[in-house]
């Protein structure tokens, strides 16, 4: 992977990106912040990361989604992608919130497909196109689904665009007089052995919402301890709340800690304290700078505590005894409409 300067005359970055079988990238996109994300195929020892959605080769030869940092100094995250036979990534786009859009061939009739795929199963034939969405973190599936039809020289894609409506488009090759068409569409009929495709999919990537209720029962908690923390699968995108309603004792004392995992293994945490005995814990602060009341975050750990001390709330450390008014906060998938 390398990048040049602006005038093609320097290296800003260059790095190798590999295990110990061959590897070949095929395509890369960049978000607004100069991340790179790149899919091509691998096999054995490709470096994965932590928490990655794929961890382990699953077939002779998989695809890979890698994210590089702006700098090329390290992985944002990396995840093989694939069934148990070969698979191979030939297109990537990337939308605004960072969810990662792939586009390639498999003919594993093990690809990993979500419930709300277009095409859940393996279609026959050599080989199929696939389309899959990973999200921010590289750790889960917002949409994965085959394309494709029966032809014995398979169907491949090698191209991937969304929109600002998460509309999908993909295109590539088919050889299958049977790939999926639709009524009114230009070209309905195969016109040769191998024809192009363009298929979009959805106005919207297929969401169904999702509602997280957290009960602030804990005790204290080192921030170090994040195999404790609840972990949704997809990473839940929420609004952090502005208050968080008492269910059980007084609040006009103690403080609430919510807490959860942006996908860097480190919890952001953020305090609410409760005054002079009212109903509900009011927003103070994260040990996150930036982030207040409204804030749209992406998380795939979430917990909650309450202590009965008021402690500083922007610190690594939060001592306290457990107890206190217990609290509760109601999350809901802002991706969702």
């Amino acid at each position: 992977m390398t990048k040049l300067n602006a005038a093609g005359t320097g290296l800003v970055y260059s790095t190798y990106i590999g295990g110990s079988s061959a590897e070949q990238a095929s395509a890369i996109a960049l978000d607004t912040a100069g991340n790179a994300y790149i899919t091509g195929i691998a096999g054995t020892n490709y470096p994965v990361t932590g928490g990655a959605y794929q961890p382990a080769l699953a077939g002779f030869s998989n695809a890979f989604v890698t994210k590089l940092n702006a700098t090329g100094s390290a992985l944002v995250y990396s995840t093989y992608l694939g069934g148990t036979v070969d698979d191979q990534g030939f297109g990537i786009a990337v939308d605004g919130p960072g969810n990662a859009y792939v586009a390639g061939m498999t003919n594993s009739p093990t690809f990993p497909t979500t419930a709300n795929a277009a095409q859940p199963a393996f279609a026959g034939g050599y080989s199929d196109a696939f389309i899959t969405v990973l999200n921010p973190q590289g750790a889960g599936l917002i949409y994965s689904s085959y394309l494709g039809g029966s032809g014995a020289n398979g169907d491949l894609a090698t191209g991937v665009a969304v929109d600002s409506s998460a509309g999908i488009y993909v295109t590539g090759s088919t050889s299958s007089s049977d790939f999926p068409t639709t009524a009114g569409a230009f070209q309905t009929t195969a016109g040769g052995s191998n024809d192009v495709f363009v298929t979009k999919i959805g106005g919207a990537v297929p969401c169904t919402p999702r509602h997280f209720v957290l009960d602030a029962s804990m005790s204290y908690f080192p921030p170090s301890h994040i195999n404790a923390f609840i972990a949704p699968q997809p990473a839940l995108e929420f609004a952090l709340p502005a208050k968080l309603p008492v269910i059980a004792g007084n609040a006009g004392t103690g403080t609430s800690l919510f807490a959860f995992d942006l996908g860097s293994g480190v919890p952001v945490i953020c305090g609410y304290t409760g005054a002079n005995a009212g109903a509900e814990y009011d927003f103070v602060a994260c040990t996150q700078s930036g982030l207040a009341a409204g804030s749209l975050v992406t998380a795939d750990k979430i917990l909650m505590t309450v202590l009965t001390a008021r402690p500083p709330l922007i610190s690594t450390h939060f001592p306290g005894q457990g107890g206190g008014a217990k609290v509760e906060v109601t999350l809901t998938d802002a991706t969702c409409p």
